[in-house]
């Protein structure tokens, strides 16, 4: 691909301000170039594509870099028609990296790095006139959930590493017409609408400590009419069809369908009668546990898709390592100006022990020393747990450091590379634990200095305190 003659332009560290002679890009619309033109820019005209640079850091560009912009194949550059255009961004706080936006078919890619709260994880946003597409870092969530597509009618959500081993969930809904009651109904308070619930799937992967006849393959909970939950089970060794149950769930039906068109089981694997009512009860907890995990799914992508548009008209850009770095020191500054001036507040111990007493005051000499006593005794006994704590950390480490010193003097070779992978463990663990007791002991002597000056000083300011006064009422002078 061979760059077209162009006009020479002028640098000006390596951003470039284009003579008026330049011949200006073909219009599109507002959708393809979401983000302004700015006044300056490097631009490179190809035969099928524009490339236009930015410099970093730029406020009216929105973290915006470069753009490219392809064209269809034509003869004449004045009936060039876009075809797609890619931008790439830096420095934004959403971490939005590229956004990619093609004309036919109409579909729109954003790609978004780590570290942005509120996306949720977000590491590709694909949405198309039907669908919407949400893929995740595998890493930034719980729930393992790595892609989500929403199709009319249709969520499908795919998951990884899950302690329950589902690997994907379908749930099919319909919208819920106005003065229809149903049951199941999901509300989006974002969108303002509606819709009821029909099937739920859930897919499992296998688990090999169970037999293959015990091990569920997927649950299909249909709830838009008859509630009925089918099971699915994995293949067994030398069978041609797999297991399938069918359970009744409707109100004074509770029971295990043996003639549903679904079912097919042997009758030697049939669950007895009390195994049957042990597994609608769980079923049972089990649909209402997926509607409400449904609901809250629901609500937070609802929430997601209002941060996706939100932040669109609300960018802001990360500072360079040069205002970070002026920012923090005049925080420091103003941090230490402000500890001059002002004391932090310190905490009321004695509230919690007079305030039960009208106007936090007691009424006679023997009530405020009982107050005075049992708040520093509180006070003791927090230290003292605290004291404990250290102290068990502490005896934890030289009790491990005890049992491998018994373990490395009972292990004995005459292997000159296994007994030198041995002393190296040895010393490495011994250097570890060393040091945490180093800092575990410095820590439990620093803390009783701080204890005894804590005591003492709560006690000069409870001695002070003027809601104690009776205290004093009836010494002798």
């Amino acid at each position: 691909m061979e760059p077209e003659k162009v006009e020479p332009v002028k640098h000006d560290l390596d951003v470039l301000d284009m003579p008026k002679t330049w011949c200006e890009p073909p219009l599109i619309t507002s959708e393809l170039y979401r983000t302004p033109l700015a006044k300056f820019s490097r631009r490179i005209q190809y035969k099928d594509c524009l490339i236009e640079k930015w410099a970093q850091y730029e406020a009216k560009m929105q973290g915006l870099v470069c753009r490219v912009t392809a064209y269809q194949s034509v003869d004449h550059y004045e009936k060039k028609i876009v075809e797609s255009v890619h931008e790439y961004y830096m420095h934004r706080e959403d971490k939005l990296e590229k956004r990619e936006t093609t004309v036919d078919p109409k579909r729109d890619i954003e790609q978004f790095g780590k570290g942005y709260e509120e996306l949720q994880g977000l590491k590709e946003y694909i949405k198309t006139p039907t669908k919407k597409v949400y893929n995740f870092h595998p890493t930034l969530r719980n729930d393992g959930l790595t892609q989500r597509v929403t199709i009319n009618g249709k969520t499908d959500e795919t998951f990884a590493m899950r302690d329950d081993r589902m690997i994907s969930r379908e749930v099919r809904f319909k919208k819920l017409q106005k003065n229809v009651k149903k049951s199941y109904v999901i509300t989006n308070e974002t969108q303002n609408t509606s819709w009821y619930l029909t099937q739920i799937t859930e897919v499992f992967s296998r688990d090999k400590s169970v037999p293959a006849s015990k091990d569920i393959l997927s649950r299909v909970y249909f709830v838009g009419g008859k509630r009925e939950i089918q099971l699915n089970f994995h293949f067994a060794e030398g069978e041609i069809m797999p297991k399938c149950l069918v359970y009744d769930m409707s109100i004074g039906q509770q029971k295990l369908d043996i003639k549903h068109t679904h079912h097919k089981c042997k009758k030697e694997d049939l669950p007895s009668r009390n195994q049957q009512l042990k597994d609608l009860t769980k079923l049972a907890m089990l649909e209402k546990s997926i509607l409400s995990d449904i609901r809250e799914r629901e609500k937070q992508f609802g929430e997601l898709d209002a941060s996706l548009v939100h932040r669109s008209h609300t960018v802001k850009l990360e500072k360079d390592i040069h205002d970070a770095v002026k920012e923090q020191m005049v925080d420091t500054e103003e941090k230490d100006v402000v500890e001059d001036v002002y004391v932090r507040a310190k905490v009321d111990y004695l509230k919690p022990f007079v305030e039960h007493f009208p106007d936090g005051r007691p009424r006679s000499r023997q009530h405020a020393i009982q107050a005075k006593t049992e708040c520093l005794a509180a006070l003791k006994a927090r230290l003292l747990a605290r004291a404990n704590i250290i102290q068990d950390h502490l005896d934890r480490e030289q009790e491990k450091l005890k049992s491998r010193n018994n373990q490395y003097m009972r292990t004995q070779t005459e292997d000159p590379e296994e007994k030198k992978a041995i002393d190296e463990a040895f010393q490495k663990f011994s250097e570890d634990t060393m040091f945490r007791l180093s800092i575990l002991d410095g820590r439990l002597k620093r803390h009783e200095k701080l204890a005894i000056k804590m005591y003492t000083d709560l006690d000069r300011q409870l001695r002070k305190d003027p809601r104690l006064r009776l205290m004093h009422s009836n010494q002798k002078r």
